[in-house]
């Protein structure tokens, strides 16, 4: 009787997909509170964004009459329809010409059926590990574009996206020697305080502005007049993209981490920042969100009940049973529930 070969279960086959240790992205792991992740029912999400006037209660004495008031609330409600990731990798018994484990070929004798199962095995793994990465990696891009653009942003000659959530224009600082840098900061953030409402709680500087910063005259006058050695300046490796760099509350200048995160484009084989060089960007992460729309496969689901998930891998046995397909598929969305919400700074040195 014939072998019919099934493929994993999709359930499965996700659960080993998510066990599997990826890169470690800094913007998608630090601007999203976990509250503000969703899995949606469906391929649209819609939210408000409440704009309140933050005017005073009225006084009165015991006995008077209520005042009458008319609270001006803008409210603006946008829907947008997720992207979609979907990608796809084989494994197939020609790649064994070339490909066994190479552990079973220095031992020099091959046990035909358990070495070709352990080599396949072999070549499954890193595709599937790579495709998580090549997920993730295009997160960290969206939120990067967002973060210095207000904008997602892309075009491979077939799809054009192109959302732009309105952030204000980029503002300039210098870093120049004889700049005050701390002064200007502060300035800055008490701007992004009177537009947004709350101060940011994080400030992300590209690398290359650092060294600027540190041999800046205000910075170094106020570090050793104010604190013991660095002082305020306390680098610490954050993950394997960002480090720490330190914070100035004396200034009301919040957590300040530089961002080094990097991506090859397979068009030219470049290493590219995901954030560019020169800026210095302010945020507070209660306005980020991630949405993951629901997935409709009638293969799975033959209703075409929605399969709420943030991903889903499934593999599929093609030509003639020669190759096993492995395709992941997630449906993101990087928004932003208020545009005053960011601040760019557009650094001269």
């Amino acid at each position: 009787m014939a072998t019919v070969v099934t493929p994993v279960p999709w359930k499965v086959l996700t659960k080993v997909y998510n066990e599997i240790q990826t890169e470690d992205l800094f913007l998608q792991k630090t601007l999203v509170p976990p509250s503000n992740v969703q899995k949606l029912l469906t391929e649209f999400v819609t939210y408000r964004i409440v704009r309140q006037p933050m005017s005073v209660a009225s006084l009165g004495l015991p006995g008077d009459p209520p005042k009458q008031v008319n609270i001006s609330v803008k409210v603006e409600e946008a829907t947008q329809r997720v992207l979609q990731i979907f990608e796809e990798d084989q494994v197939n018994v020609g790649q064994l010409a070339y490909d066994w484990r190479l552990d079973i070929v220095n031992q020099g004798v091959l046990d035909t059926a358990n070495d070709i199962v352990a080599s396949l095995a072999a070549l499954y793994t890193p595709k599937l590990t790579e495709l998580k990465n090549r997920l993730k990696r295009r997160l960290e891009l969206m939120f990067a574009q967002v973060l210095s653009t207000g904008k997602i942003s892309y075009d491979d000659g077939v799809r054009n996206i192109q959302i732009d959530y309105g952030i204000p224009p980029a503002g300039d600082i210098s870093f120049a020697s004889n700049a005050r840098v701390l002064s200007d900061l502060k300035d800055a953030v008490d701007d992004f305080t009177r537009n947004f409402g709350m101060m940011p709680n994080i400030i992300i500087f590209s690398p290359n502005i650092v060294d600027a910063f540190l041999n800046n005259a205000q910075v170094e006058k106020f570090i050793n007049r104010n604190t013991f050695g660095w002082g305020n300046i306390k680098p610490a490796r954050v993950s394997g993209t960002t480090f720490y760099l330190g914070s100035f509350p004396e200034f009301g200048i919040p957590d300040i981490y530089v961002y080094q995160g990097y991506y090859i484009d397979l068009a030219t084989g470049n290493k590219m920042p995901y954030l560019p060089d020169s800026m210095v960007i302010m945020t507070h992460t209660s306005i980020w969100n991630l949405a993951y729309g629901a997935i409709f496969d009638f293969e799975l689901e033959p209703s075409g009940r929605p399969i709420v998930t943030d991903v889903l891998v499934k593999e599929s046995v093609v030509n003639r049973g020669t190759a096993k397909v492995i395709t992941v598929l997630s449906k993101p969305l990087v928004y932003i529930t208020n545009s005053y919400g960011i601040k760019v700074l557009e650094v001269t040195v």
